[in-house]
């Protein structure tokens, strides 16, 4: 797949995406992680917990370049999710995907998505007091005002963050499995709808082109 392939079609390996009816387009390869992660650790767990938040850098702040600040900050939450998980005896499992987007400001800002083991990760309000903590200590300063939780829309109404996938049971009557069914492919495609905003194309020529535009962590 070529990294600079898109597409505005309505929908992505039979999952719907955003598109704005054929509007705008989105990379087929970050579809694609998004796609891959998101089966990767549905095949893993039983519950999986998503949780979008986008990070912003202040105006006086001297980057490094070259995404170390990203870099740095997922290293981070991954470590700790390791740490936390030999204490509780439970594995988080954290996987991310994050793409740069750039248009008229002085730094780029990154729409990030995580996606978190659901029986250990309950709470995503609790998870992004974390992600301020982190973002803080990769900017050296608090960063309350640089998280955004991704909890309201352009119009200040809100919208759906923390989004739960819970496999049907493997052990259930018909009529639960049914339904179980159901509700699990509907969260799939509400979820992978709002995820393909991170794919869209716009914004993102603006990154500075001598870094990646996106980073996933390794399914493994």
């Amino acid at each position: 797949m070529h990294h600079k392939s898109t597409t505005n079609k309505g929908c992505f390996n039979g999952l719907p995406i955003n598109t704005g009816n054929g509007r705008f387009f989105c990379f087929h390869i970050i579809l694609q992680r998004l796609y891959d992660s998101m089966w990767w650790m549905t095949g893993k767990h039983c519950r999986v917990l998503a949780i979008r938040f986008d990070l912003h850098f202040p105006v006086d702040y001297k980057s490094k370049g070259e995404n170390v600040e990203i870099q740095h900050f997922f290293k981070i939450m991954r470590d700790n999710a390791r740490n936390l998980s030999k204490r509780k005896g439970a594995k988080i499992d954290l996987h991310y995907v994050w793409v740069k987007e750039q248009k008229s400001s002085k730094h780029p800002h990154y729409h990030c998505i995580v996606f978190v083991n659901g029986s250990v990760v309950r709470d995503y309000r609790r998870f992004l007091g974390k992600v301020i903590k982190v973002w803080g200590r990769v900017l050296d300063r608090d960063a309350k005002n640089y998280v955004w939780p991704c909890d309201r829309n352009q119009k200040g109404m809100a919208v759906e963050n923390g989004v739960i996938l819970e496999r049907p049971p493997r052990k259930a009557s018909v009529c639960t499995l049914i339904d179980s069914t159901i509700s699990f492919n509907s969260a799939i495609d509400h979820l992978f709808y709002r995820a393909s905003y991170l794919a869209k194309t716009n914004q993102k020529q603006d990154a500075s082109p001598d870094s990646h535009r996106f980073g996933a962590s390794q399914l493994r």
